[in-house]
């Protein structure tokens, strides 16, 4: 019988001068033949344990884009033989959360209670594991509330939008998770049952438990888990994405998109950076990213925002695989001042790629190394950051405190390094929505390329 004792190791370290003693990750395998993860958080109140699949649009063929989506909705439909109200009244007597999410390349199950009922949430969470029992009906109700999810995201038209379209041009990340209108029309139980047979196997998919965890809590997860027969069927998902066209040979162009109000009161600009990502780690995209955009002192928001009052709030984001990424910020202006925040953000790149010292990390390192260790006292949120960057992501860290030790390890010229090879032209995307002239465009084109 698994015990908790036996799966869990500590180790003592030296961080920042004192020596604490942590729990590290550990893991078994059921036979059945699943990887179980497990992250020990004794002192906490509640215990979250999630199920991750690898599948989603950057598998998807275009025949069946939106199915994974489609899959994670009608799995609360009836899960394991429990239709969806009795479901939510099982939730709801426990004071569970029982939640779901799709992203381009994984499918999340997420529950979280109380200690004390872990025996339960294990039982509904290992449901999935069954042979998918919703009926033609089920799939004809989930079907409509998908697509007036459809519909309300198709009304969305921003520069945002479309420049991650760009970015991933003619691949299937450039779709949209939730599929189209007519795609999910054609989408059936039995394509469901099928799909849910194709991705829930041995090798595609994995148990990760955080939080308060009983002593017993691997067994009756073990026990549980083992009822289900899984297929062993090798799908090989390396969570690789594809190269889009152009991609890191960029020719500075810039797309530009019509506004549907002639005299509207705001510019939208969007913009992107190919990553290639053989030759960057992850924690040195993160502290890049970090000086350009995070908090009071990011630089976009000092020089577009605190020193000139161009914009008052922006949208960055980073997407990465283990091959390629892109690094992205959005943001709204007014028509009068659009070309002059095309010069202001080359000018924070150029920054960038000039004048990067100690300081300036040190001014952000405690984001990765005191806050970082704050998931510590979050379930939920180490839940998802250890199974994603370790299982997916493949980081190879067995707990926070040793992933805070490689962003020490970046040093201010490493970032100008990356900014020279990366914030450059050929590696750009723009999407600008606007009501220019030909003269402001030129003019907007020729400030952006002097990064």
């Amino acid at each position: 019988m698994l015990q908790w004792e036996y799966l869990v190791g500590k180790q003592t370290i030296l961080y920042q001068g004192n020596r604490e003693e942590i729990a590290i990750e550990q893991q078994f395998t059921t036979q059945n033949g699943i990887c179980v993860y497990c992250y020990p958080q004794p002192h906490l109140h509640s215990v979250c344990l999630t199920l991750t699949v690898k599948a989603g649009i950057l598998y998807e063929s275009e025949q069946e884009h939106g199915i994974t989506h489609f899959l994670e909705h009608i799995f609360f439909r009836n899960l394991a033989g429990i239709p969806q109200v009795q479901l939510y009244r099982e939730l709801q007597k426990i004071g569970a959360q029982f939640n779901a999410y799709t992203y381009q390349n994984v499918l999340h199950f997420l529950i979280s209670a109380a200690p004390r009922h872990f025996t339960r949430c294990v039982q509904l969470l290992t449901g999935l594991l069954a042979p998918l029992q919703a009926t033609v009906q089920d799939v004809s109700l989930e079907r409509g509330r998908i697509q007036s999810e459809i519909r309300e995201e198709e009304q969305e038209h921003s520069a945002q939008v479309f420049c991650d379209r760009a970015a991933f041009a003619k691949t299937p990340l450039a779709r949209a998770i939730a599929g189209t209108i007519t795609g999910v029309q054609r989408i059936k139980l039995q394509d469901l049952q099928a799909k849910q047979r194709e991705i829930f196997t041995t090798d595609n998919l994995f148990f990760y438990v955080t939080g308060n965890i009983p002593p017993d809590g691997p067994a009756i997860l073990a026990e549980e888990i083992e009822k289900y027969p899984v297929s062993h069927r090798q799908c090989s998902r390396k969570n690789l994405a594809p190269v889009p066209e152009q991609f890191c040979a960029r020719k500075g162009n810039i797309r530009w998109m019509a506004q549907e109000q002639k005299n509207s009161s705001l510019v939208e600009i969007a913009l992107s950076f190919d990553l290639d990502m053989s030759r960057y780690t992850m924690a040195e995209i993160d502290l890049l990213y970090a000086i350009l955009f995070f908090g009071e002192l990011g630089r976009f928001k000092m020089k577009l925002s605190e020193e000139t009052g161009f914009i008052y709030d922006f949208d960055p984001d980073c997407t990465l695989y283990p091959n390629l990424g892109i690094l992205s910020v959005g943001y709204a202006v007014s028509p009068s001042r659009a070309v002059q925040s095309a010069k202001l953000c080359a000018e924070v790149f150029r920054s960038v790629k000039e004048k990067v010292g100690e300081e300036d990390i040190s001014l952000i390192l405690p984001e990765y190394e005191d806050n970082n260790a704050m998931m510590l006292d979050d379930p939920e949120r180490l839940n998802w950051h250890m199974a994603y960057e370790n299982h997916i992501m493949h980081a190879g860290y067995t707990d926070i405190l040793q992933q805070a030790q490689a962003y020490r390890k970046v040093t201010p010229e490493r970032i100008m390094q990356i900014a020279q090879e990366v914030l450059i032209p050929s590696h750009l995307v723009c999407v600008v929505k606007s009501s220019m002239d030909l003269n402001e465009k030129r003019q907007f084109r020729n400030n952006l390329l002097c990064m």
